[in-house]
């Protein structure tokens, strides 16, 4: 939320999910650090392992949230977050979503 100092990290690893690919290379393996610095959401990604397909990577934000500015491999950008409503069973949410960024 708006005002945490906190990080939150997260490894990802993706493969095809069906054969033995990923015991020869064919995985992709990324690590995502996730801050928030007013209305500004600041990602930045290490790309540990690129042997599968490229990652597509849509963020989304909420109370507040504007901007994203996300660092791939050391090289930031920023962008504009758009509003966005996710509807729910029990109502909606307003939130802001990024362009989708493929890494």
């Amino acid at each position: 939320g708006q005002g945490s100092t906190d990080v939150a990290v997260l490894d990802y690893v993706a493969d095809d999910g069906l054969s033995y690919g990923y015991q020869r290379g064919e995985r992709s393996h990324y690590r995502i650090e996730a801050s928030r610095s007013g209305s500004t959401l600041k990602l930045s990604v290490q790309v540990l392992q690129s042997g599968w397909k490229p990652l597509r990577l849509q963020v989304v934000g909420y109370d507040g949230a504007s901007a994203l500015e996300i660092t791939v491999n050391q090289k930031t950008q920023s962008l504009d977050l758009s509003a966005h409503t996710w509807r729910m069973s029990g109502g909606s949410l307003l939130a802001a979503c990024s362009p989708v960024v493929t890494i």
